[in-house]
């Protein structure tokens, strides 16, 4: 439950660094840097996709973001007094995939690559992530961008706990984007199949389809291997 003491001392402890709220080490400075550098969520409206832990609520909500919604399958229980102090508040996934809503940013990390596995009690899909990522392009607003992090190495399933994202795969799971800006050591392949902690943030924005799938997908690794890597 996020009362208001409970939701004061988590955007505290978010900007000090605690490890309470830092369950990926270093990524918070990352998400930090990206804020504050050419990125700003000051202003406008965030969608937050996938929350154990609302440390990129946090974040938002102290870089001047004008609203956060968390969307979750498990929704987060704020109170009615923190929704209306800080504009930040939580729905079910499904509500959010049949809402007309738009929004200026959404943000999602170490979501997308379980979505579909069931570990988090949303039902087997094996396209889920697809879809997820679909849903996320339909309710950006035009000129918003999206903030996306996920286990990038060798293409691997890890059943049931999460995907790596590869050459394969991760270029047909960002079509209809382009990245335009990789935070974070840059590799394609890695050994350590099972491992997910390599997550970098990409900065996606959106695109026009190309109507070839395979030129598609080209233009998407082409965005990702040329993007600047920051």
């Amino acid at each position: 439950m996020y009362d208001a003491p409970t939701a004061r001392n988590m955007l505290q402890d978010n900007v000090r660094g605690s490890a309470l709220f830092e369950p990926y080490p270093g990524n918070r400075d990352v998400l930090y840097n990206i804020l504050m550098g050419g990125w700003p969520c000051a202003g406008k409206s965030v969608a937050v996709i996938g929350t154990l832990c609302p440390w990129i609520e946090a974040a938002l909500i102290w870089s001047g973001a004008t609203s956060v919604t968390t969307v979750e399958y498990n929704v987060l229980n704020i109170l009615p007094a923190v929704s209306e102090m800080y504009n930040w508040t939580s729905i079910h996934y499904d509500s959010f995939v049949e809402s007309p809503a738009k929004f200026d940013v959404i943000a999602t990390f170490s979501s997308i690559e379980h979505a579909g596995l069931g570990r988090y009690g949303d039902p087997v899909d094996p396209v889920a992530d697809f879809a997820a990522m679909e849903s996320i392009r339909s309710h950006l607003a035009p000129g918003g961008f999206v903030l996306w992090g996920a286990p990038v190495g060798r293409d691997a399933l890890v059943w049931n706990a999460h995907r790596v994202y590869g050459p394969l795969r991760l270029p047909q799971l960002l079509r209809g984007f382009r990245a335009v800006a990789w935070y974070g050591s840059f590799t394609y392949t890695r050994e350590d199949l099972c491992h997910n902690g390599f997550q970098p943030w990409l900065i996606l924005v959106k695109t026009e389809l190309l109507e070839d799938n395979e030129a598609e997908t080209a233009a998407v690794h082409a965005s990702i291997m040329s993007c600047p890597k920051l």
